[in-house]
């Protein structure tokens, strides 16, 4: 069996990294009628595929009686037949599948599967056959090297065999079991396997069925396991942003190109215009439109371009609009490197009602299958009162117009599917929108650690005062994570010695929590008690592998709930307090009725759920799982019965979550020949968090202030003044202003992203007349950026920059001069000193300070 020394669970990009191959059945698929027990297949071992199928005619939702099995969240079955199937990855000592009594009908069927991927099921598609029409709908693999399990049923009672003629015009159809029964009801099974090696659509598998008879279809791909996974590792340059618009209208609408953009990156617009108005925007020349949509009347048209940057787009871009028009725009940059060259990005749009104050993202599923992807959340809104947003997660930006408003932000999301989650408004205005999902492919690029998955989800549910979970297979040091849900009118729900709670909320008959523990080594099960008080109970099981995950003091969770009956569990928006870092994020819900199964989820992976109770009140849960690298998530809703509910969004950091990388986003500067105030503009694209450093200087003898920022190094002499400040952005202003006796004054802002603080500061010296500006050393205690401030009173000097550090910007007026210089510090220790040369004509007099940030 071939390991996957990460143990990530998600599948791979097809071709992108080898797999150990398709599939394989083992032995003969074992099958019964009349009975519910069915033994496994000979030659079964620990660690292969368990898949059971079954024909339970109309009781669509009975569970199986054996612990550990997880249920395919299907909802295809007739008046009298159904189909529902069920895996779990084999144990050492695995008993036989048993289901649970009562079924009208029993026609089970199990196969053994080895060499699959840890979270086996991929995707799957129901269907019905019927006379005239016997076939198995075609469904689209994500990855090469796929084994399909394809089954039909039907409600005839006779104890024959019903298929034969399994055909499909790419592949060959091997059929491994076929049963009838004439016990009670009645009912046929019969189960095939498909092979695909390349990726894409299967096409539709036709048979022919006795008596040409009508039933459902099921067809489940399998994934195949995976040697390596691409991750990728965050670059020395941001992704930046800046937006712009119109309320008044106008003819043609342009915003500028952001700060730092360079050739090669990629660009994407989102331009967003008022629907009554009629007017929508043309492409910009040279920019590819790739989206478009109109939303909910009285909303907005919206428009998508993009571009690669070659260096000829100038300052700004825009085009017409085809009837005069208000309009707002997000421009959003990748940087190259980032992204697959020559790659186009892929859209789906959808519209909300004006009634709501959440809008959902749509998913998006791109062609190119799983990989690591950008994942930009747009949205499109018309807001009668300048209503505010709460984005998805926090690095975005947008132009908030009172009706005609663009905005979007960006994440890192791994997987075949991206959920980005959904926008809130803030205010008491709903508005109609126009949502994006935007997806453009990174590159593959050297693995490194996450908080990962290990092994496959388990599952156990109960009528009593405790419920007894199977645990996945679990070594020393794995963080075991549990979901535990129940129902009943009391928040009684225990903590299990050893387990640290998350999470914890009771609303209305609805209870839930999120449990965790360090392993100790081979633990099997966990009992979860709720006192004497016998309620339904479910409850779901995970493990992270060790040396993954940051700590056990390093989850967090938000939880919420509705205590009337209403639809749709939604897990609430969490902000781990650590910020911007790969992170594994998990979403569970409880919903007190189980006549209906829980079908839809927010996230791909380690989608499982289970119910105590198919028939009316009872506990029916759900819980799975994604990986990104933000700060934060607003998962999207699960789709779920109007019933009083729970849900939870938990957080666990990666061991090695590596932040954003501390890089400069912008800079600005402003000069005077004589004022005793001086106003800075915010640097383009300054966010909440940023770290700001000014190096402020002044030709005249007393000290530089600035409300709002805090001095950390001056020196005043008759030559003049030389300061640094620093402040953390936090909702600022368009600018500030640094105040000295009137004189000659510049001042030069850096914006830092990526940053947590300021280290250290170094000592300004007083200033000589030499032709050197020595920097003293600043002593650091991690790896970080180093920032340079050079002053100098010379008229003309020219200047060569410190050594290994490079320009951010320059300011020169007569008789003074400004430089700041930037580097990136790998390790942490004295940085030693750094010099500026200045040479020709007058040098003057001069100082200069380091700056460390981390």
């Amino acid at each position: 069996m071939l390991l996957n020394p990460y143990r990530f669970v998600i599948t791979l990009p097809p071709a992108a990294y080898a797999t150990g191959g398709i599939p394989v059945v083992i032995g003969t698929s074992t099958t019964v009628s009349s009975t519910y027990t069915t033994p496994l297949p000979t030659g079964w071992q620990a660690g292969d595929l368990l898949i059971a199928i079954t024909n339970s005619g109309p009781d669509v939702y009975a569970t199986p009686a054996a612990p550990g099995w997880n249920q395919i969240p299907l909802t295809t079955g007739g008046t009298y037949d159904a189909i529902r199937a069920f895996w779990k990855i084999a144990t050492a000592g695995e008993g036989s599948f048993i289901m649970s009594t009562g079924m009208s009908r029993c026609a089970n069927s199990v196969t053994c599967i080895r060499g699959a991927a840890p979270w086996p099921v991929a995707s799957w598609v129901e269907g019905t056959h019927a006379s005239g029409s016997q076939q198995i709908a075609s469904i689209t693999t994500p990855t090469d090297k796929c084994l399909l399990l394809q089954a039909v049923s039907d409600a005839q009672d006779l104890a024959t065999a019903r298929a034969s003629a399994w055909a499909n015009t790419t592949y060959t159809p091997v059929e491994l079991s076929d049963i009838g029964t004439a016990w009670n009801t009645g009912g046929g099974l019969a189960v095939a396997r498909v092979e695909q090696a390349t990726a894409g659509a299967t096409g539709n598998t036709t048979f022919t069925w006795l008596n040409d008879s009508t039933g459902p279809t099921l067809n489940i791909v399998i994934n195949p396991e995976q040697i390596d996974i691409p991750i990728p590792t965050p670059g020395a340059k941001p992704v930046v942003m800046t937006s712009a618009g119109s309320n008044t209208s106008v003819a043609s609408w342009s915003i500028d190109i952001p700060a730092g953009t360079e050739s090669g990156d990629m660009a994407i617009l989102v331009v967003s215009t008022y629907s009554l108005y009629g007017g929508v925007p043309t492409a910009p020349s040279g920019w590819t439109q790739f989206g478009s949509g109109t939303g909910a009347s009285p909303g907005t048209h919206a428009r998508w371009f993009y571009r690669q940057i070659d260096g000829t787009e100038g300052a700004s871009v825009g085009g017409n609009l085809t009837t005069n028009n208000m309009w707002g725009a997000v421009f959003t940059v990748l940087p190259v490197g980032s992204f697959v060259s020559g790659s186009a990005p892929e859209i789906v749009t959808s519209t909300t009602a004006s009634a709501v104050f959440s809008h959902d993202c749509p998913a998006i599923t791109p062609s190119w299958g799983e990989s690591w992807n950008w994942v930009l959340s747009t949205m499109s809104y018309r807001l009668g009162s300048n209503a505010p947003l709460v984005a998805p997660n926090s690095t975005w930006a947008y132009s908030n117009m009172s009706n005609a408003g663009a905005a979007s932000c960006v994440s890192e999301v791994y997987g075949t599917t991206a959920s980005p989650g959904r926008y809130r408004l803030t205010s008491t205005s709903t508005a109609p929108c126009l949502m994006g999902t935007v997806a453009v492919r990174r590159p593959s690029t050297a693995p490194t650690t996450l908080a990962m998955m290990s092994g496959s989800p388990t599952s156990a549910v109960a009528q009593a005062d405790f419920v007894v979970l199977p645990l996945p297979q679990n070594a020393v040091g794995d963080l075991l994570v549990v979901w535990s849900t129940k129902r009943g009118l009391t928040a009684n729900m225990d903590t299990p010695a050893g387990w640290t709670k998350y999470g914890h909320q009771h609303n209305g008959q609805s209870e839930g929590a999120w449990f965790c523990k360090v392993s100790t080594g081979g633990e099997a099960s966990v009992t979860l008690s709720s006192g004497t008080t016998s309620t339904h109970k479910a409850a779901f099981g995970a493990v992270v592998a060790a040396g993954t995950y940051a700590g056990i003091d390093q989850i967090e969770a938000a939880t919420t709930g509705s205590g009337t009956a209403t639809a749709n569990a939604d897990s609430p928006l969490l902000t781990p307090t650590w910020g911007r870092a790969e992170t594994l994020w998990l979403a569970g819900c409880i919903v007190g009725d189980g006549t209906t199964v829980i079908s839809g989820f927010p996230y791909t992976a380690w989608q499982i759920t289970n119910r105590s109770n198919a028939f009316g009140a009872g506990a029916n849960g759900a819980m799975c799982a994604t990986y990104s690298t933000v700060a934060s998530v607003d998962p999207a809703a699960f789709t779920s019965a109007s019933a009083t509910w729970t849900a939870s969004t938990l957080a666990i950091k990666s061991s090695s979550a590596a932040p954003a990388p501390i890089v400069v986003r912008s800079a600005s500067k402003a000069s005077s020949a004589s004022t005793a105030s001086l106003s800075v503009a915010k640097p383009t694209g300054t966010i909440d968090g940023d770290v700001l450093i000014a190096f402020a200087a002044s030709s005249a003898n007393a000290p530089i202030l600035s409300t709002g920022w805090t001095k950390r190094s001056e020196n005043v002499s008759i030559a003049g003044s030389f300061a640094v400040f620093s402040k953390t952005a936090a909702s600022e202003g368009a600018s500030w202003n640094f105040t000295c006796s009137a004189d000659r004054m510049s001042v030069q802002v850096v914006c830092v992203s990526g940053a947590t603080a300021v280290e250290a500061f170094g000592a300004i010296p007083g200033t000589d007349s030499g032709d050197t500006g020595v920097a003293a050393s600043v002593t650091t205690t991690s790896a970080g950026l180093l920032l340079g401030g050079f002053f100098n009173t010379a008229a003309n000097s020219a200047t060569v920059g410190p050594a290994g550090m490079t320009v951010i910007d320059t300011l020169h007026q007569n008789y003074q001069q400004l430089n700041v210089y930037s580097q990136a510090l790998t390790i942490g220790g004295a940085t030693g000193t750094r010099s500026a040369l200045w040479t020709g004509g007058f040098i003057g007099s001069k100082t200069q300070a380091l700056v460390a940030i981390k």
